[in-house]
């Protein structure tokens, strides 16, 4: 089996994607709430790789410097969280998917931002 690994659009805006269009975001919503709509929604759809892109997508555009980091910090935690309860359910075994979200692990390093494994 083989898969193609595309690279993330940094530049569309969670405001802009899919996953707003079911409902998901960070204002208003509660941990729960966001993984019910991820659970239950998203990754039946569109599969769990490209729910858990989307989301570090949304992270990658919001680092690039300290500020931004900064600025962007709860927002971050919360999808950070949500990707971790996501791949602790859905991805144990999926190695591609784990090998892609260290990549992206790493862009975010890069771009400043510090991955918080769950405990």
């Amino acid at each position: 089996m083989f898969f193609l690994l595309l690279p993330i659009d940094t530049k569309k805006t969670d405001s802009d994607s899919f996953l707003r269009e079911l409902g998901y975001q960070i204002t208003g919503k509660s941990a729960q709430e966001r993984l019910d709509i991820l659970v239950n929604k998203a990754v039946p759809e569109f599969g769990i790789g490209t729910v858990v892109e989307a989301i570090v997508s949304f992270m990658l555009s919001r680092t690039g410097n300290d500020d931004r980091v900064g600025k962007f910090s709860y927002a971050l935690q919360q999808w950070n969280n949500d990707v971790n309860c996501l791949m602790d359910r859905y991805a144990k075994d999926d190695l591609v998917l784990q090998l892609r979200l260290q990549r992206l692990k790493e862009q975010l390093r890069r771009n400043g931002y510090e991955w918080l494994d769950n405990k």
